[in-house]
């Protein structure tokens, strides 16, 4: 999902280390901050949830039983793949 970057304001004309000068860079939906500006915030927000839920599963599943912390770590990973997708969709839905 694009992000603008909070140095540059998005407008790409300070190299930050955020962007590298391009403005906006690839975040996962679990990093960013939401704006209630942004366009479909709400369903933004709905699937930061979900990816915030699903996390905190993962890891109290890591803790109930270590030796399938690798399982649930891909298994997590997937399903941060997937919220992503949809949360790029909601990003750019008009």
């Amino acid at each position: 999902m694009k992000i603008a970057c909070e140095e540059c304001r998005g407008t790409g004309t300070v190299t930050c280390p955020e962007c590298d000068g391009q403005g906006t860079y690839e975040g996962g939906i679990e990093k960013i901050i939401l704006v209630s500006t942004m366009h479909n915030y709400e369903e933004l927000n709905e699937l930061q949830k979900d990816a915030s839920r699903v996390i905190r599963q993962a890891a109290r599943l890591k803790e109930l039983n270590p030796a399938r912390a690798e399982s649930y770590a891909a298994q997590l990973k997937a399903t941060l793949f997937v919220i992503n997708g949809q949360a790029e969709t909601a990003a750019n839905k008009l």
